[in-house]
């Protein structure tokens, strides 16, 4: 039996015969494209929130930071003083803060990934 050697041009020409000669398989004209959007998505996505955690990171680090300064320099019962306020509001603090939080999710990833992946 004897092997032809083929380059890629003859390659992608008996493919291309061959998948339009089969009705079976049907590709959409817009397929790298439809790829590409989806690609796209995807990436902006994983961007969206890697963007959110660093911020999170960066805005809970900053008030530890700055609780510790308080902390610090302040009176010896300031620890105290602000657990007992948190302890004894929690379920409102707890309801605030997750509202902001959704609220904060909502503006940084979802407003953003909707108007940047639909195209104009």
């Amino acid at each position: 039996m004897k092997t032809e050697k083929l380059n890629t041009e003859d390659i992608d020409n008996r493919l291309k015969q061959a998948l339009e000669s089969s009705d079976d398989f049907k590709m959409p004209g817009n397929l790298p494209e439809l790829i590409f959007r989806k690609m796209e998505k995807r990436i902006l996505l994983k961007q969206l929130l890697l963007e959110f955690f660093i911020k999170s990171v960066i805005a809970l680090g900053s008030a530890g930071i700055f609780a510790g300064a308080f902390a610090w320099m302040g009176e010896k019962d300031f620890l105290e003083k602000y657990y007992l306020f948190a302890k004894s509001y929690g379920e409102p603090l707890l309801l605030l803060s997750l509202v902001s939080i959704i609220i904060l999710l909502f503006d940084q990833i979802v407003l953003r990934y909707l108007s940047r992946s639909n195209p104009a």
